[in-house]
């Protein structure tokens, strides 16, 4: 209830004055006033802050730094993981892989996407990658397939360790995905140019990542689930040739 400021009576009669301003009388002390507007200007300071706290871009940086962190990116690899995003992503994190790998920070590298692993492989070799360090699949259409394919196609070489290259934005979502298939994960984000691209994918992400985590797919895959995945898989694999190169 409205209450005075002078003389903190509660006998207030609320009207609009002639400027059309809502105004108040104290019936007590006959002084006219307005609102105080403070705690409308914190309550939208407030307003502000939580959305700025948990808007998509603010989210998506805190887990990058979440993940950063939970690793040692000092630690020698299996294996240089690299995930197609779309043309205008794959020369960057193609660029990427390719200094890691001459870096000699692992000794293979492995490019998983349906349609940009194949490319990617190409332009690794005209980087300088040796082409019988370069593998790769080309069925995964997701996140989570990517996660599959190279658990299925990686872990029967070996490697468990892998340096995961994608884009900054889908590192949260990429990094969280191969953990729960069993691999250690240090990432290695390829940075974003400020875009209306970037802009899309930040809001994209975190829809991906709401669902993947309501899903499940963050979390290990059951047994029952893991073995049907990995026949389906398999199956792909034979007949659709997926293995980069073919073999």
């Amino acid at each position: 209830m409205m209450h005075c400021p002078h003389c903190k009576s509660r006998a207030v009669h609320k009207y609009v004055n002639p400027k059309g301003r809502l105004s108040y009388l104290c019936q007590s002390c006959q002084r006219i006033f307005q609102k105080s507007s403070r705690k409308k200007t914190l309550s939208w300071i407030a307003g502000l802050l939580i959305f700025f706290v948990l808007s998509p871009g603010f989210v998506n940086k805190a887990l990058q730094i979440i993940i950063a962190r939970s690793s040692n990116t000092d630690e020698p690899v299996d294996a240089i993981v690299v995930l197609g995003r779309g043309p205008k992503s794959n020369g960057d994190r193609t660029l990427a892989a390719a200094q890691l790998w001459t870096e000699g920070r692992a000794s293979t590298v492995f490019m998983s996407g349906m349609t940009d692993a194949p490319v990617m492989i190409k332009l690794a070799q005209d980087m300088g990658v040796a082409a019988n360090k370069i593998s790769g699949e080309r069925c995964s259409q997701s996140t989570w397939e990517n996660a599959l394919f190279s658990d299925i196609l990686l872990k029967s070489q070996g490697p468990q360790k892998i340096l995961l290259v994608t884009d900054d934005i889908h590192i949260p979502r990429a990094a969280l995905t191969f953990r729960g298939f069993g691999f250690e994960v240090i990432p290695h984000p390829v940075q974003s140019s400020l875009s209306i691209h970037q802009i899309r994918n930040i809001f994209r992400e975190s829809f991906g990542l709401v669902f993947y985590l309501v899903s499940g797919k963050l979390q290990p895959p059951k047994a029952d689930a893991a073995q049907l995945a990995r026949t389906e898989a398999n199956s792909k694999i034979n007949e659709w040739n997926c293995r980069l190169p073919n073999r």
